[in-house]
């Protein structure tokens, strides 16, 4: 029988108190293992700004717990020393293009952009069992390149 994921409402795990998620819920992807990986819009009094201005990955594991993978506004370490904040998870934020792949060995790849205006393509390991890895410590950049601005 099919079997809920994620409704707005619902608390989102690993967002902290009072933020659920929004009425958005877009490109979910499957892994041959069962695993869901998709993007959420993210609301409440401890959400950052209003609808479809937070929002964030989420990929289940294996048992079915849902997790946050990455979100608006975090901070992501690309190299020792060098911190930078998420702007948008795509190309273009929530209601932009997305591309999300989620490989048959745990792998949720996706394109980071940075208030910078920098970007990077990352892998998030998704393992089957939650307490063996930290989800934010296991993202890897691949590749991080300047914008390059048109005149």
């Amino acid at each position: 029988p099919p079997q809920l994921i994620a409704v707005n409402g619902q608390a989102a795990p690993g967002t902290g108190p009072g933020v659920t998620f929004g009425d958005f819920f877009s490109y979910p992807v499957l892994n041959k293992d069962g695993q869901v990986a998709f993007f959420a819009s993210l609301v409440g009094e401890n959400a950052r700004g209003g609808e479809h201005e937070d929002y964030g990955i989420f990929a289940t594991g294996h048992d079915g717990d849902l997790r946050l993978i990455a979100r608006f506004g975090d901070t992501f370490d690309v190299a020792p020393g060098d911190e930078r904040v998420i702007a948008a998870l795509s190309d273009h934020g929530l209601l932009g293009s997305h591309v999300l792949n989620f490989s048959d060995e745990f792998n949720l790849s996706f394109k980071v952009r940075f208030t910078d205006g920098s970007e990077a393509l990352v892998t998030a390991t998704v393992l089957p069992e939650p307490s063996i890895v930290a989800l934010g410590a296991a993202m890897l950049p691949v590749l991080a390149a300047r914008r390059r601005r048109r005149g």
